[in-house]
């Protein structure tokens, strides 16, 4: 091997020019200088931690099957470790408006200010929306010197205090359902294997919102299965007792009662009959609340008791605090 100062010709083996001392430089098979020790650790220990971030998140959508704001979080946490960014934030597209998900870091205050903007349209004043717009990646190493940025988005970097920003969209089939962005303090282009590790983070929410999408529409078809089948259980039981009593109708009567309370897990029912002009002889009939069946604490199982209760006109005043549903705030103007 050559050395580069004094030109002497020195064993392959040898790590310093023999003739002057000087540190001979290792070349591979391409020609190119050989990585050192240091270089190799520090490349297998940024490989570990993106395989155990990734391993993370994995769990975590595994475990969440109904509730995907644990996956948002864990990514949200997993680029802060991996990234060491300024700051992080995960939004959800719902089609309509842009929901804030998940925040990290930013300067005092920031993040109150990002949650209190409420759901917003996607627009191109602010990264997040011109990332749903487009579908892509969305990469500004520099706000002070970007032309492309308006003035809305370079006033929200510096209220959140970053220079530089990485925003990559969530696509389900082409169609985008959120973004994850991260940022830095100061100006400089992120790397292409930032870019991809990010755009993984991305793929991984997708799978985690599908997921709980297609488990929640499972349980739907389940509760509307089971509704039915408990419609035609009644039913049946009804005509049996019409069967069973052609010469009095109380039996029929108090059948028909039980059932409605069961079937709207009400704790009772009554049934009235007009009389000659009168309402006479309401008998109540009660009924342990259900010990099967969807919970009336959630909100889709209230979904379905409210339901069968109007139908059937139970009452169910006896249980307060279960009724009720989720409120959805209206998307504002993107001047929010």
């Amino acid at each position: 091997m050559q050395c580069s100062r004094c030109q002497h010709e020195n064993p392959p083996q040898a790590k310093f020019c023999l003739e002057c001392g000087t540190p001979l430089s290792h070349t591979n098979e391409s020609g190119l200088p050989a990585a050192s020790y240091t270089d190799l650790e520090h490349a297998l220990s940024e490989s570990v931690e993106q395989q155990t971030a990734t391993a993370r998140i994995l769990r975590v959508i595994s475990r969440s099957q109904t509730d995907v704001q644990p996956v948002f979080d864990t990514i949200a946490d997993n680029a802060v470790g991996l990234f060491r960014p300024w700051s992080v934030a995960v939004y959800r597209f719902d089609g309509e408006c842009v929901h804030v998900a998940a925040v990290r870091g930013g300067l005092p205050g920031s993040e109150e200010y990002l949650r209190g903007q409420g759901p917003r349209r996607p627009t191109r004043d602010f990264m997040a929306g011109r990332c749903i717009i487009e579908c892509s990646v969305v990469h500004v190493p520099d706000f002070e010197t970007a032309s492309d940025v308006p003035a809305a988005a370079r006033e929200i970097a510096l209220l959140r205090g970053f220079k530089a920003t990485l925003t990559v969209p969530m696509l389900k089939a082409g169609q985008p359902i959120g973004v994850i962005s991260v940022s830095r303090s100061e100006a400089g282009a992120f790397s292409q294997a930032e870019i991809d590790l990010l755009q993984t983070f991305a793929d991984q929410a997708v799978i985690a919102i599908e997921n709980v999408r297609l488990f929640t529409e499972l349980q739907t078809k389940n509760i509307d299965l089971t509704d039915a089948l408990e419609q035609q259980m009644a039913t049946a039981e009804i005509l049996r007792v019409i069967s069973t009593s052609p010469t009095d109708l109380q039996p029929v009567l108090d059948t028909v009662v039980k059932s409605a309370a069961r079937f709207c897990g009400a704790y009772d029912a009554s049934l009235f009959r007009l009389d000659e002009g009168n309402l006479a002889g309401g008998r109540p009939s009660r009924s342990d609340p259900p010990s099967r069946g969807p919970s009336r604490s959630s909100h889709t199982g209230d979904r379905l008791g409210a339901r069968r209760a109007r139908a059937a006109g139970c009452s169910r005043d006896r249980y307060p605090g279960r009724g009720g549903g989720l409120s959805r705030r209206p998307c504002l103007g993107s001047g929010a």
